[in-house]
């Protein structure tokens, strides 16, 4: 069971707790590998590519998942291309808990001393660098991988993925 129809107009939408489309294939009808479009989009909380495909894993792990179109392997004439979208995606990884770990670190100072507002303002000038470099990689991904199909994102609703 594969939603990779050559007619583009044959997606089928399963429902994501909306009564608007049909319940999603049952667990024990699908194979490892199998993949299914739901009704919700959802957003990478790294890159934010969207995609509402669900696939059915392999192994002892068997179950549901929904993978980030951006980090996902592509085939090998895609390979280059598919490096470099690999090592943006880990890059903006690194970023984000930098991020986070220079705001934790920016609420234990006083500014209150002389030496907290000097270190307050050095964590700050080095948090502005990365949120650029966030905003920059953010952009380069900027929808040139999205995986929605068979619903428009813009008007359905869009949650992270992980939630």
């Amino acid at each position: 069971m594969t939603d990779e129809p050559t007619d583009t107009d044959k997606v089928t939408v399963y429902s994501s707790s909306d009564s608007n489309y049909p319940d999603p294939p049952e667990y024990d009808e699908l194979d490892s590998g199998d993949t299914w479009r739901l009704a919700t989009a959802r957003k990478c909380p790294v890159c934010h590519t969207m995609t509402n495909k669900r696939e059915i894993g392999g192994g002892q792990s068997r179950g549901t998942r929904q993978y980030c179109p951006a980090n996902r392997d592509k085939p090998l004439m895609d390979h280059i291309e598919s490096k470099e979208r690999h090592e943006k995606h880990e890059e903006l990884s690194e970023l984000l808990s930098r991020r986070e770990e220079l705001e934790q670190r920016l609420a234990q100072y006083d500014v209150d001393s002389e030496a907290g507002e000097r270190t307050i303002k050095r964590l700050n000038d080095e948090l502005e660098v990365i949120q650029e470099e966030i905003r920059t990689l953010r952009e380069w991904f900027g929808g040139r991988f999205d995986d929605v199909k068979g619903i428009n994102p813009d008007r359905e609703k869009v949650s992270t993925l992980n939630e």
